[in-house]
């Protein structure tokens, strides 16, 4: 008898040992919070969550099937003095009647930064990592996921220089590489702008070739293609600008004409009217006068002016609030677009032409507003692999 139940026990632990591979591919679709948990089930799971592969491999499995949204979420940025960030789970928020039929409320996470009192801004989000601008002179690199984060080296302006900033962050693919732009101009001096570019592998700054294509409009650059881009006044004439940040050259991109007469489509709008975003994996821009229509622009063939397509306009919304336009626009998918218009997050719907308000109530006044896709990734490891 005991010699069978041992053998039966022996089997069993046979039957329910898996291949490696097939608990990778198991476990890459599973999201964060599931997998930081699951390193405790057994050494063999914990090498498997922390390898540097596996971490890419499920990073790139969210971004590939994240169709439903299930991997997205919205991060704020309230208004209170103690800089609280909320996040909420995207897919809750994208869908009105799912919002409308919720029997409990939308859970959101909220997170102090440390850093009470200091004037705080998003400045982007690209595969797993969030950077955040604290008083406009130093940066911090943030996977809210897994709420690991680290502070950028300062960027050593001299103190006294009255500057301002624009900035981006984004990925270079080649490399691998997360970098951080800054983009500064001394109000004391004339001249071009000078830029300065930080490499999270290089965990260092460096100067790089002058801005010289006029005033940048944005205060932080989008990134597509391994491109940082911004729009930009040159002699009252709106354009755009991408900054390569592999090869760290500069170039530009057309903004919207129209064919009839060869002018640009939106040079009636002012500074505070345009916005660049992300449409689809495309480049897009709002346009907003004010008065009547906000224009979403599309860039349909990458770098072909041509390709630009208005591919809706949406009625005015009324007062935004205490913000006088739009900051920041983020598609959801080919039929819902999230935006934040003054300080509210609001879903408009390309299908229905209809918009509501999604419940970030838990955010008296959102300042800043984007979103990122969870990941296991953190700028701390590369920290650790320049040791």
């Amino acid at each position: 008898m005991g010699q069978s139940q041992s053998k039966m026990e022996g089997e069993s632990s046979e039957v329910h040992e898996f291949p490696e591979e097939i608990i990778e591919e198991i476990l890459k679709r599973l999201p964060v919070k599931p997998l930081v948990r699951f390193r405790c089930v057994s050494k063999s799971w914990l090498s498997i969550i922390s390898s540097p592969v596996f971490i890419k491999l499920h990073l790139d499995t969210s971004l590939k099937n994240n169709t439903t949204h299930s991997h997205t979420r919205l991060i704020c940025v309230s208004a209170d003095p103690q800089n609280h960030f909320r996040i909420f789970p995207l897919r809750h928020l994208m869908d009105e009647e799912e919002t409308e039929t919720e029997t409990e409320p939308i859970t959101s996470v909220s997170y102090n930064a440390g850093y009470p009192d200091v004037p705080m801004r998003i400045v982007g989000s690209c595969r797993g990592m969030v950077c955040v601008a604290l008083n406009e002179e130093k940066f911090y690199l943030w996977n809210p996921s897994i709420r690991r984060q680290i502070l950028l080296p300062p960027l050593n302006i001299c103190p006294e220089f009255d500057f301002y900033m624009k900035d981006g962050f984004g990925y270079e693919e080649f490399t691998d590489d997360y970098k951080v732009v800054a983009i500064l101009f001394c109000n004391s001096r004339a001249g071009p702008f000078k830029v300065k570019i930080f490499s999270l592998r290089a965990n260092a700054w460096k100067r790089i070739e002058d801005f010289k294509y006029g005033n940048p409009l944005d205060n932080s650059g989008v990134c597509l293609n391994g491109k940082l881009h911004w729009l930009v006044d040159e002699d009252s004439y709106p354009g755009i600008v991408s900054l390569d940040l592999l090869t760290e050259e500069y170039a530009r991109v057309g903004p919207p004409y129209n064919a009839s007469d060869n002018s640009c489509a939106i040079v009636e709008y002012d500074e505070p009217c345009l916005t660049l975003g992300l449409f689809n994996g495309s480049l897009c821009m709002l346009s907003d006068d004010h008065r009547t229509n906000m224009d979403l622009w599309v860039m349909k063939d990458y770098g072909v002016v041509d390709s630009w397509d208005r591919v809706v306009r949406v009625s005015h919304l009324g007062n935004p609030g205490f913000y006088p336009h739009v900051l920041r626009v983020i598609a959801l998918d080919e039929d819902r677009i999230l935006f934040l218009y003054g300080c509210v997050v609001v879903v408009y719907s390309l299908k229905n032409c209809s918009y509501w308000y999604p419940p970030t109530d838990s955010v008296a006044a959102v300042q800043h507003a984007d979103v990122f896709v969870e990941s296991l990734i953190s700028p701390c490891d590369y920290e650790a692999n320049r040791m």
